[in-house]
């Protein structure tokens, strides 16, 4: 999963799991993609202000 969206996003990072639930601990809307992967989350950021 890292290496196909590794090749679509540019910018992309790794972060641990703790810091993806401290990042996600105010967001407005989660959309799940079915991934059944561990671990295999991605953040995406809109970057518009509300």
């Amino acid at each position: 999963m890292a290496a196909f969206l590794g090749r679509r996003l540019h910018g992309l990072t790794s972060i641990s799991h703790d810091e993806l639930k401290a990042r996600t601990r105010g967001v407005r809307l989660v959309v799940r993609a079915g991934e059944a992967t561990p671990y295999a989350n991605i953040i995406l950021r809109c970057g518009v202000p509300f």
